[in-house]
């Protein structure tokens, strides 16, 4: 999902609704890459999906050409602060509209900000919260829904994980790469 320099859409800074993840690599190029090195799949940021509303056929002819399916959009938000829950769920549901839209079977999310002040004894609990909605969304839309801990996030070691997972329903989606850098044992933790 990341082809070229990582980053999100400037105007989130100011638009909750707007905040998205995006690669500002020419996506059209980085699908034909990914065909041409064999991969029969592709995940895209929701920017860059999003990128194609109103025009989802250049989508799709751009992955057929490639040989590739859209297998699943990619999308973060906070998740612990209740008074913009919606506005985020609310883009995630625009993503994962998109995501089934062009074929896609998953929606993976990212999430659960750190706080200046530090986790509060019920973030794990509102997090958990906001992943059952993206669940809802994701049945809605007719996805899986998946968690990616990450880094960055109140998710990201092995203690982090196993707690986040007693609040939700949401499946794991594990990056290995995420999970050995917060400490965990990879293998382990997928097992």
């Amino acid at each position: 999902n990341c082809w070229g320099d990582l980053g999100g859409n400037a105007v989130g800074v100011t638009s909750i609704t707007q905040l998205t993840y995006r690669t500002f690599g020419d996506m059209s190029r980085a699908i034909s890459e990914i065909g041409e090195a064999g991969y029969e799949g592709v995940e895209l940021f929701d920017g860059n999906l999003l990128d194609f509303e109103e025009r989802y056929s250049a989508l799709r002819s751009v992955l057929s050409d490639a040989g590739v399916t859209l297998v699943a959009a990619y999308s973060g938000a906070n998740f612990i602060f209740e008074d913009i829950l919606g506005e985020e769920l609310a883009r995630i549901e625009r993503a994962a509209a998109a995501a089934a839209e062009v074929g896609a079977e998953h929606l993976v999310v990212g999430g659960g900000a750190k706080r200046a002040n530090g986790r509060q004894p019920d973030d794990f609990k509102k997090l958990g919260a906001g992943l059952d909605k993206v669940v809802d969304i994701a049945k809605a839309a007719g996805l899986t829904a998946h968690y990616h801990p990450h880094l960055s996030t109140i998710v990201e070691g092995p203690e982090d994980v196993r707690e986040i997972f007693k609040h939700t329903t949401i499946q794991f989606c594990p990056d290995t790469a995420h999970l050995a850098a917060a400490g965990g044992d990879p293998a382990q933790q997928v097992s």
